[in-house]
């Protein structure tokens, strides 16, 4: 039998994907500090293998690449108000910003090893959920995400992180955002897709997040989670 969640999530990503079908991405420019940046931060990758040597080939000649860092759920305690509440904790806390962003730009490209494809985000910031001060007041977001497809070389090149797909144009987003190491661009730790004021998060449920929850309800348990469990998360912006 086909449960009403399962149905929630059918129909959410129907909806996305015809939503999206007629809109563009504007073109994001990536320079040689972005690439340092991410090189820096998350110590790639001149020794991994290159994309062309651990995929496989698909029909339309790309070389592809896919992989699932999928997070169980994790049982923290036999209440479930509570477990909800400690499962938002440990991705709340880590991250340095919470936001509800729209997002506007794309660009794909590959490290200069060419053994990872990574996505520069253009990110509108509608309203912050919480954050640290060093991220607060910023009404526009640089943020990247592992995934995308590239062509170099008369090659192409696709990376699928199936975990946190990419953003669609002129989506909405609750983004859990971490800052690389120079600061200016930021991580996207995870990005669940708002649709009609409700989030419906890619697996069906995250952190204890579940499809169909209001944003309300995400406001609230984020920053009932943030004040006790969070002491280092700012003032709400």
């Amino acid at each position: 039998m086909i449960n009403r969640q399962t149905i929630l999530v059918f129909l959410a990503a129907f909806s996305a994907t015809a939503f999206a079908a007629d809109k563009r991405f504007s073109d994001e420019a990536v320079d040689a500090i972005d690439i340092a940046a991410i090189r820096k931060s998350f110590q790639s990758d001149e020794n991994d293998r290159k994309l062309r040597d651990r995929t496989k080939r698909f029909a339309d000649g790309a070389y592809g690449y896919s992989f699932d860092v999928s997070r169980r759920v994790r049982k923290f305690s036999d209440d479930p108000v509570m477990n909800r509440e400690l499962e938002l904790k440990s991705m709340l806390c880590i991250s340095e910003a919470v936001a509800i962003v729209v997002a506007k730009g794309a660009k794909s490209f590959m490290t200069p090893a060419r053994s990872m494809v990574y996505t520069k985000y253009r990110l509108d910031v509608v309203n912050s959920i919480a954050t640290t001060p060093a991220a607060a007041n910023r009404n526009q977001v640089f943020a990247i995400q592992s995934g995308g497809e590239v062509t170099e070389g008369g090659e192409k090149f696709r990376v699928r992180n199936q975990d946190s797909p990419e953003l669609l144009p002129e989506e909405t987003y609750v983004a859990f955002l971490n800052s690389l190491e120079d600061k200016r661009l930021f991580h996207i730790i995870e990005a669940i897709p708002v649709r009609n004021g409700k989030v419906f998060p890619n697996k069906s449920e995250f952190g204890g997040l579940s499809a169909g929850m209001t944003l309300e309800e995400v406001t609230s348990a984020a920053q009932k989670v943030r004040a006790t469990y969070c002491p280092n998360m700012g003032a709400k912006q």
